[in-house]
């Protein structure tokens, strides 16, 4: 699946224009990745997040006591690391591993940013989709946690 096409099907960038959404498959970084690999660690800084063309990855929540919790498994038309787009550079809140043969597409902030200073309206509703994705994340949370 191209970029494009992936932008197009996940909720976060619904109502963006289509000079943004091509803007945004622009800056896209191509990752395939293989089971195993580990995507993202826990508390080390992020500066992108991921968007999931195919395949499968888990995301890991260790506690100081030894604790490992899988919160969510993902799939392709989803994604992850937004968080590090809001807060860029702030340590990761999870781990993720690919459970499969993944491809993924990455943004950086910095990509973001340049979606702001050209669209900053098209940015806004972005922002927006993702605080509201980020509260229902932090429900599910709750429910698990």
């Amino acid at each position: 699946m191209q970029p494009s096409e992936l932008l197009r099907k996940i909720h976060i960038f619904a109502g963006l224009s289509e000079e943004a959404l091509q803007a945004l498959s622009d800056l896209c970084r191509e990752l395939p990745v293989e089971p195993g690999a580990v995507l993202v660690e826990q508390d080390t800084p992020g500066r992108e997040m991921y968007l999931i063309g195919r395949g499968k990855v888990e995301v890991v929540k260790s506690f100081e006591d030894g604790r490992n919790v899988s919160v969510a498994m993902l799939g392709g038309g989803e994604f992850f690391g937004e968080m590090c787009i809001i807060e860029c550079g702030m340590p990761r809140s999870a781990s993720v591993t690919a459970i499969e043969p993944s491809l993924l597409y990455a943004l950086k902030g910095a990509d973001i940013f340049r979606l702001f200073k050209l669209w900053p309206d098209q940015c806004a509703i972005l922002m927006l989709n993702i605080a509201r994705d980020l509260s229902r994340r932090l429900r599910k949370m709750n429910q698990i946690l």
